[in-house]
């Protein structure tokens, strides 16, 4: 059993949405989704499983993934990492042309800020979702000068 811990941002999508399918042909695997709500709902889900239906899974990937520890403590966990400068400016792209965040921004009445404050005032974590926090990597302070 492996489960990935998708860290947004560090191409994780790719990983789930076109490697692991083509791997895993006619076997269990299972992609958990990214908006906060379904996602909380899905692993909540894996972990009222009976035991026999978490043998049959041999993958588990997305965001948070870590939660599932306790419900599959023998399982191998992996992640991608990034360079914390290029994630930060693929999350800020990301808000900029993906239809998803534009349509989040436009739910909220905000507009994109300047690249410097999107960074310094947390804006993937605080309006987005909190498991997209750019803060706390080395790129916060190299963008902010802080």
């Amino acid at each position: 059993m492996i489960i990935f811990d998708h860290i947004f941002k560090t191409g994780g999508t790719t990983l789930l949405g076109s490697i692991i399918p083509s791997a895993l042909v006619n076997q269990k695997f299972i992609v958990l989704p990214g908006y906060i709500s379904q996602n909380n709902e899905q692993i909540k889900k894996i972990q009222e499983m009976s035991l026999e239906e978490k043998k049959k899974i041999i993958f588990i990937g997305g965001h948070n993934a870590g939660r599932l520890a306790n419900a599959f403590p023998n399982a191998c966990f992996i992640t991608i990492v990034r360079n914390p400068f290029e994630r930060c400016i693929s999350a800020y792209l990301h808000f900029k042309y993906h239809d998803d965040a534009i349509k989040k921004l436009n739910q909220l009445g905000k507009k994109l800020p300047k690249f410097k404050e999107f960074i310094a005032n947390d804006f993937c974590g605080k309006e987005y979702a909190e498991f997209c926090s750019l803060h706390g990597i080395p790129a916060l302070n190299i963008v902010t000068g802080k």
